[in-house]
């Protein structure tokens, strides 16, 4: 029988006087509120959209009866964004109506977006319920400031222009603009897990100690009253093992609500340990889950469930990565969100199939870059075992101002808290290719301050970057591991220099204290384009012969699974994409190296 000791931290955003607003009425084919003290309505269905700016389109009584019919998730760059780098980068409007009923007014709403591009503005009933800056993190609003009964109107004005103060401000992929990803009507009682720090789950998982024989992990619960009156909080854990047996039931009072946070932890004995996917044969990964749910007396006012996968992770100059103890050959795919014809509005189906054929082609892992991916790809990776590089889009150059860096710091933030309790990620990058910016990116300091914040958020996790330089460049000495992308064969030397004296085994002379990988490798192919025997081509040139990419691949990597050293070794890329820039391999806008 596990023993498990649980403390719970609680952190309260304060007592605040405010009207409550609660679980809508959805409007047809909307999902139905689920039973239970949280009640998530999707609201994917039922939006009037249009592809410009309308000046006063937030006022409820807006006609927008001409606008298009949409249904989420929707991008309006799914056919422009393929055929050249003119593509629409600028605003569009959303529209939706939802009901709320008397029953409602008892509790609080709040929206909740997974994403939209890049920068939202969000508005109910007219009044403005806040901005976000960012493409790729989750946001949420309180929406009961301006809730009313019967009909409510949320208007949204998304813009995918190039701004200067968010990242990415380059990068060799397409910007796509919209609800790319799925919307929230979360219905909350006013005593509840707080769902406003940076739109994470509230709740934090924190492994301080994994072995086969214990685990330690600090949970940390973060709670939000909206009452008039304090909260003697209870608050109640349930952890359910691997086999959907329930470990142990938790319950203590937590005391008179305060802003006071405290910080504890849960022992647990002999532990079901997750694993990665070492091959096609392994058992799928072990996975707890852990509900947290608070109380006011006897009554259940909140209930989240998080992922719980006990693994250490270790990093090693000399012989790469340890999971749980045992080497673990790191290798697999990067991969963006896109998909031809679709842009980033792609389905769960669409994210099945995708890491169906990483699972298939024989993956470990999975580099998911540029920027953060959905909170589906990361829960799949949990639970198929493919370890994740997780990373913000800090790509090519760092714009030198003061609302840059704060931004880049909100989309690491976004990131880390959001994403804290999937036991895939094993690392944070916190940069990719800065190389490519170097007359402009040297002497930043942003580079070590987005370190020196990740460690502050998570101490279990290693923080990485990706560079496409030498060992001299400046910010190569920051973070506790790094990559490099290589492209030997493609845009520089030969394919056979992969093992020469200039090849990678120079990284590893050069950084003899520090874990090396290789974060992308590759070349472009046309699968109509053939030829044998084949010759390395132009690389920006029309044609691009299936036979050689393969046969890069296989001369990159046979040397490569050889350098026990490698802590990742990841192939640029699982599937071609979606760039304005390129014209080469007989494509158009295609990154054909998939």
């Amino acid at each position: 029988m596990m023993r498990v000791a649980l403390w719970i931290a609680i952190v309260v955003a304060g007592l605040l006087t405010v009207r409550a607003l609660g679980d809508g009425a959805v409007a047809a084919g909307d999902s139905p509120r689920q039973d239970g003290p949280r009640q998530d309505t999707l609201l994917d269905d039922g939006w009037r959209f249009v592809r410009e700016d309308v000046p006063g389109a937030e006022a409820p009584q807006f006609d927008d009866s001409s606008w298009q019919k949409v249904t989420l998730p929707h991008t309006w760059n799914a056919q422009d964004a393929q055929s050249g780098p003119n593509y629409y980068r600028g605003p569009g409007w959303y529209r939706k109506r939802i009901t709320l009923n008397e029953n409602d007014l008892a509790r609080i709403n709040y929206l909740r977006f997974e994403g939209a591009s890049i920068v939202a503005d969000v508005y109910m009933n007219g009044q403005k319920l806040g901005q976000h800056r960012g493409a790729f993190g989750a946001f949420c609003f309180n929406a009961t400031p301006a809730q009313q009964f019967g009909e409510n109107v949320i208007a949204v004005r998304v813009d995918n222009t190039k701004f200067p103060d968010i990242a990415p401000i380059s990068g060799d992929f397409a910007i796509f603009g919209g609800f790319y990803r799925d919307v929230h009507l979360l219905s909350l009682d006013k005593r509840s897990i707080d769902p406003l720090d940076d739109a994470s789950p509230g709740v934090y998982l924190l492994q301080e100690e994994v072995t086969p024989q214990r685990a330690r992990v600090k949970v940390t619960v973060r709670l939000r009253n909206t009452s008039r009156s304090p909260w003697d909080a209870k608050v109640r854990c349930t952890i359910a093992g691997p086999k959907d047996t329930t470990v142990e039931e938790w319950m203590e009072m937590a005391g008179a609500v305060s802003v006071q946070e405290t910080s504890r932890v849960i022992e647990m004995q002999s532990p079901i340990l997750w694993d990665g996917h070492r091959s096609s044969s392994a058992p799928k990964p072990s996975l707890y889950t852990v509900t947290i749910e608070t109380l006011d007396g006897d009554r259940i006012t909140d209930r989240i469930t998080q992922p719980l996968g006990l693994r250490s992770i270790r990093l090693d100059p000399d012989k790469g990565l340890f999971l749980n103890g045992e080497h673990y050959a790191l290798h697999g795919a990067n991969r963006h969100q896109d998909r031809q014809d679709k842009g980033w509005a792609i389905s769960h189906a669409d994210q099945d199939k995708d890491f169906d054929l990483l699972l298939e082609m024989g993956s470990t892992g999975v580099r998911l870059a540029h920027y953060q991916h959905s909170d589906y790809a990361y829960s799949l990776c949990d639970k198929n075992g493919l370890l994740v590089w997780a990373e913000i889009p800090l790509v090519d150059k760092i714009a030198p101002t003061p609302e840059f860096a704060a931004n880049a710091k909100q989309q690491l933030r976004e990131l880390i808290k959001q994403n804290f309790n999937h036991p895939s990620i094993i690392c944070w990058s916190i940069s990719n290719e800065l190389w490519m910016g170097r007359d402009q990116n040297n002497g930043s300091t942003l580079p070590a301050e987005l370190y020196s914040l990740a460690k502050s958020l998570d101490l279990s996790r290693p923080i990485v970057l990706a560079d496409n330089g030498g060992p001299a460049d400046d910010f190569n000495t920051i973070t506790d591991a790094i990559a490099f992308n290589r492209y030997y064969g493609w845009y520089v030397d030969t394919a056979d220099d992969w093992g020469s004296e200039k090849g990678i085994d120079g990284l590893h002379r050069a950084f003899p204290k520090r874990p090396v990988g290789i974060s992308e490798y590759g070349a472009g192919a046309n699968p109509e384009h053939h030829e044998w025997p084949t010759q390395m081509p132009r690389h920006n040139g029309p044609w691009h012969p299936e036979e050689y990419q393969a046969l890069l691949h296989e001369k990159a990597w046979n040397v490569m699974k050889t350098r026990d050293w490698l802590w990742c070794i990841f192939f640029w890329n699982g599937f071609d994409f979606a760039t304005p820039v390129r014209q080469e391999g007989g494509f158009q806008s295609r990154n054909d190296k998939g």
